[in-house]
């Protein structure tokens, strides 16, 4: 069965599941960097519900196709996975509050994206530029047994706020400040790999050292690259040493203090291959390095 043939029927083997009480719809869903991925759509038409959830068929397309679960399992999951949220009132209550201010005030942090991938998506998304990326908005919360969710505010969630976009601007990076970003040496990684008895044998990792790389990111390792608009934060974990910004996804960014021995040539190269290879495309950020200015403790383009 290819993928086409599963669309239509698992639309199908839903219709005779619910009934005339439900309308079954598979819709085109844009996200970031231009991707396309299709979401099912469940809508109850004599529910109270104000939104429904989308589930992404991708995933369980391949499911299907490996073997691994057969059509009715695949229409049982999904199912499942709806009356999840019809049952959790936390969900249903975010959904009430999303065009309340009050109710999300607390839980919108910024994000970084790319301009040039996402000018679709950024036609209808409340966006600060920022060098060749946009600032763009989300309301990101965790839930017990969910995990997190994050829903990027449009220009009408925008105006049913009342407000200006420097006020979510300000709202947002407020927020940020609470949100755990740390910089961390990744020769730490092998101290965690590495039997205690054996660390004394690895370089010592204290204080940052030219030519070696830093992640930065946040507690909840989501659109961490966030941390780039924040001139205190860079100031804070970085001091004055300059660095080379290599953008390893929109959730984290990795910095490289500048050394003779390292060939800002080269890391352009570096970054392409790990986005066409490392990463998925609606995570990759940028195809080129920036640049911390230690002196200015500011954020440049490279040219």
């Amino acid at each position: 069965m290819d993928y086409k043939q599963f669309l239509n029927t698992i639309v199908k083997e839903l219709e005779g599941f619910y009934g005339p009480e439900a309308d079954i719809e598979v819709k085109d869903i844009l996200q970031n960097n231009n991707v396309h991925k299709d979401g099912l759509l469940i809508t109850f038409t004599r529910g109270k519900e104000t939104v429904s959830p989308v589930i992404y068929l991708g995933s369980i397309f391949e499911s299907l196709s490996d073997g691994s679960k057969t059509m009715d399992e695949c229409v049982g999951m999904i199912a499942s996975m709806r009356k999840e949220f019809e049952a959790d009132d936390r969900l249903n209550s975010m959904a009430e509050g999303l065009l309340h201010w009050e109710c999300v005030k607390d839980s919108i942090y910024p994000a970084l994206i790319s301009v040039s991938e996402n000018k679709e998506l950024l036609k209808n998304l409340a966006y600060t530029p920022f060098l060749d990326l946009a600032t763009v908005y989300i309301i990101r919360r965790e839930y017990t047994g969910i995990g997190n969710t994050s829903i990027k505010i449009t220009n009408t969630m925008l105006n049913a706020y009342g407000i200006e976009k420097s006020g979510l601007r300000m709202q947002a990076m407020a927020n940020m400040e609470k949100d755990g970003y740390e910089m961390e040496d990744m020769m730490e990684l092998l101290y965690k790999t590495v039997p205690e008895a054996d660390r004394d044998k690895l370089p010592d990792i204290s204080g940052l050292e030219a030519g070696r790389m830093y992640v930065l990111t946040n507690s909840q390792k989501l659109y961490g690259a966030a941390a780039l608009l924040d001139s205190k934060l860079l100031a804070r974990s970085l001091g004055s040493m300059t660095s080379f910004i290599l953008p390893s996804s929109i959730h984290e960014t990795i910095f490289v203090p500048v050394s003779d021995e390292v060939d800002a040539e080269s890391l352009n190269g570096i970054i392409r291959k790990v986005n066409g290879t490392q990463l998925d495309a609606s995570e990759r950020l940028s195809d080129h390095y920036y640049f911390y200015d230690g002196k200015s403790r500011s954020v440049k383009m490279c040219a």
